[in-house]
């Protein structure tokens, strides 16, 4: 890749606020700001505070006096007053108050950024003095900070919030923050009616900080500090060997100077290596533990595959300086910091996603002490695997994805599996027309109580398997848009719903599928269940299909055609309440392996009754035995199947 200039914030803000009290520019003019001897004064850089990238003002707060009552009126047409000014049309540079104006040695260039609030108050409050006349207009009144005119209208003018920025800053220029207030007058205001109305300014400047403008190198990046894979591993790039399991801490940093402390030096990881990227291995505060710091001038930047590249420390605590790693080159985030088991937050606010196509499959897998993820800045819009970008966060509360573009995803399989503490989950800006693969995309969210997947287009899924699996709380599921004709695995696909009492899934399409084991197992709570669209004739394997469904009572499978299923093992085991089972002579048992001594598909059926009185007691062979998978008619062919009419 081509290098190219970018910016990047080097050093935290040092703020410095010192409030004027009662300082008034000048009581006497009309205008404001005429007396300059009154400005904050200059804060020069020194050499030494240099590194630290941060210039603070010597002062923050000032205050502007407008008084009304001496004020020279000047008709610039003729409906057409500025009060607060004595010359030009309408502000000349004498009507311009200097709040702050600061300067830096050295060869580096700043950008500056400033923020602050203007209150107001005098002798007539002007809100009130505002509210006697006719015909007001919220552009009477001029505020200007910088040339950036802040408009307020008369009902509520005080306090209003400002901020700007002063870039390009070097030890020959200086950039000053300036101030304009008067008030313009349309033809309905007069010099009786603002009479006695003195009104003092007052400005500060809480926030003013100033960062080192760095022109990156992007032809240098990291390279591996750890390889991908356990956490027994060790670590490259020192002479001594270090497992991942003794690195408690990484920090960032946006200098190659990186911290020693005997332990080893700093070694040289980029991947040109010529020393622009260093990383250091220092004492932890823990014992027995190591601090792994990584640095490079203006931040860290990412390799395109930085995949694994974190993943697997299994003690690691805490990432800090994540605003210093800049991702703006990774296409590969995949497994990124998977397994980090003891991470319990991670700043990636910062992260540029916009170039990561391979995925963000597994990014935060298994990262099991994290409770809360900000992705709000995370593109996603050329992204194609995200299969497992969450599962295994088991401590993960609440989850805001609403920033997210899946129109590329093809792979949502195990999104969320595992994500056991979440409680909501909005997934209704999902694009899924080009997902082909859903399995364990929500299995083991069992503390979900609410799921919107109404607006998922299906059309192009292949897998189910397992989609909902152990989603225990939750009450409803509305899967009635699911277009299925592709899907070929539906593998437990709702097992262990155990709070649903109803399922819609009438419009289903199953001509394509060839496993159903399990699908509803243990699915407790459901009473009733619509079978009647669904196509079994490609279907191989039933075994546990209804198990454990022990509020069922009436089951219509009239329309399977089971000629080609050889597992039939505990098909309907524990289904306590099930009275009836309703056939047609297309359920053919005639491929099932070992039917006859699968003596767990009637298991528990203790309520089951045959279509002509067979029930589930006394008859040899055993009555859970598979050979009473037919239809009742005895003597001679008992059988717990109801001939549907």
């Amino acid at each position: 890749m081509t290098s190219e200039n970018k910016k990047k914030a080097i050093t935290s803000l040092l703020v410095v606020v010192i409030t004027l009290v009662g300082l008034v520019i000048s009581a006497t003019y009309a205008y404001y700001g005429a007396d300059t001897s009154n400005s904050f004064g200059t804060k020069t850089m020194t050499a030494g505070a240099e590194t630290t990238g941060s210039v603070a003002l010597n002062g923050t707060s000032a205050t502007i006096n407008l008084n009304l009552t001496n004020a020279n009126m000047r008709k610039a047409s003729s409906d057409i007053t500025y009060w607060g000014v004595t010359s030009g049309d309408p502000v000349t540079t004498q009507n311009v108050v200097t709040i702050g104006s600061t300067s830096v040695s050295g060869s580096k260039t700043y950008n500056c950024s400033y923020s602050g609030s203007v209150t107001a108050s005098g002798t007539n409050n002007m809100y009130t003095a505002f509210q006697s006349m006719s015909g007001k207009s919220a552009n009477q009144i001029v505020l200007k900070i910088n040339n950036s005119t802040y408009d307020f209208n008369t009902a509520n003018l005080f306090p209003i919030s400002i901020s700007g920025t002063l870039n390009g800053l070097t030890s020959s220029t200086v950039k000053n923050i300036t101030a304009e207030f008067y008030l313009v007058n349309k033809s309905n205001l007069n010099q009786t009616d603002l009479a006695g109305t003195d009104i003092s300014i007052n400005i500060s400047v809480t926030n003013f900080s100033c960062e080192i403008a760095h022109e990156k190198d992007y032809s240098n990046y990291l390279a591996d500090v750890a390889v991908a894979g356990e956490p027994y591993e060790p670590l490259n790039n020192f002479n001594m060997m270090f497992e991942k399991t003794q690195i408690k801490e990484i920090e960032f940093l946006d200098t190659v100077n990186v911290p020693t402390d005997g332990t080893t030096n700093a070694e040289d990881c980029s991947n040109n290596h010529n020393g622009s990227i260093m990383v250091s291995l220092v004492h932890s505060s823990t014992p027995g533990y190591y601090k792994l710091y990584i640095g490079q001038d203006g931040g860290v930047i990412a390799q395109p595959d930085s995949s694994s590249y974190f993943s697997n420390f299994d003690n690691l605590t805490t990432i800090t300086g994540m605003e210093y790693f800049d991702t703006s080159l990774v296409t590969n985030m995949g497994n990124m910091f998977y397994g980090n088991s003891s991470l319990t937050s991670l700043d990636v606010s910062h992260f540029n996603t916009s170039n990561v196509i391979d995925g963000l499959y597994g990014m935060f897998g298994n990262c099991s002490s994290l409770t809360t993820l900000n992705l709000s800045s995370f593109d996603t819009s050329n992204v194609m695997y995200m299969s497992g970008m969450f599962a295994g966060c088991s401590s993960l509360t609440s989850l805001d994805l609403s920033s997210f573009n899946t129109l590329n995803v093809v792979d949502t399989s195990e999104m969320f599996s595992g994500c056991s503490s979440l409680t909501n989950l909005n997934v209704s800006s999902f694009n899924t027309l080009n997902v082909e693969d859903m399995h364990l995309m929500f299995s083991g969210c069992s503390s979900l109580t609410n799921l919107n997947v109404s607006s998922f287009n299906t059309s192009n899924v292949e897998n189910m398997n397992s989609m909902f699996s152990g989603c225990s709380s939750l009450t409803t599921l509305n899967v009635s848009n699911f277009n299925t004709s592709n899907v070929t695995d539906m593998w437990s696909m709702f097992s262990g719903c155990s709070s649903l009492t109803s399922l819609n899934i009438s419009n289903f399409n199953t001509a394509n599928v060839t496993n159903m084991n399990s699908m509803f197992y243990d699915d407790e709570s459901l009473t009733t269940i619509n079978l009647s669209s669904f196509n079994t004739s490609n279907v191989e394997n039933m075994s546990e299909m209804f198990g454990y469904c022990s509020q069922l009572t009436t089951l219509n499978l009239s329309n399977f055609n089971t000629s080609n299923v050889t597992n039939m093992t505990g098909m309907f085991e524990y289904c306590s309440d099930l009275t009836t089972i309703y056939v047609s002579n297309n359920f053919d048992t005639s491929n099932v392996v070992d039917l006859a001594t699968d003596n767990s598909m009637f298991e528990e059926c203790t309520s089951l009754v045959g279509g002509a009185g067979t029930t589930y007691s006394g008859f040899y062979p055993p009555r859970s035995s598979g050979e009473y998978a037919r239809i009742d008619n005895p003597p001679g062919a008992r059988g717990y199947f109801t001939l549907a009419s």
